[in-house]
């Protein structure tokens, strides 16, 4: 039998996964917008607290609001989870994957009907968003490219 003191020892020297924090996702605070045809596109983000982000989005076509969304990251059991609220309707939650870098958050509710992901990469020009039917999923992919905007200039 292993005496306890042992078993402790090797526990407390196990490396430790750092504790989930949004300051990870830092890159993606500010205003973005996107233009497509006549609509356009709004985005912001802001870190609330080291395990809270809120965001919000919008859209206008003709000077109309066509689509809006609340948005929030939040550390829940340890993990960055991403919570879209889609003009007022119920809350969907999709947790964070493992990214290609750093630069990358891609968050997936497999459950979900459409979309399964939801993913954030700062780009050189900017941030791309997209949404899809999941990893290896032949589906529908819709992106968002956008480009950072000063706060000051929210469409109207």
């Amino acid at each position: 039998m292993i005496p306890a003191a042992v078993v402790l020892i090797v526990l407390a020297l196990q490396p430790s996964q750092p504790a989930a924090n949004v300051k990870a996702l830092d890159w993606m605070i500010g205003c973005w917008t996107t233009r497509g045809g006549e609509r356009t596109s709004w985005e912001s983000w802001t870190r609330a607290s080291d395990d809270v982000m809120l965001g919000m989005s919008y859209s206008l076509r003709a000077g109309k609001v066509t689509e809006f969304e609340f948005l929030r990251v939040e550390v829940r059991q340890g993990t960055l989870v991403y919570l879209a609220q889609p003009n007022g309707n119920p809350i969907t939650a999709f947790e964070l994957v493992p990214g290609s870098n750093a630069r990358e958050a891609v968050f997936a509710n497999p459950t979900h009907d459409f979309p399964k992901r939801v993913a954030y990469r700062a780009t050189p020009t900017g941030l791309l968003a997209w949404i899809d039917g999941g990893k290896g999923a032949a589906g529908r992919r819709v992106e968002f490219p956008m480009v950072r905007v000063s706060c000051d200039a929210a469409p109207k």
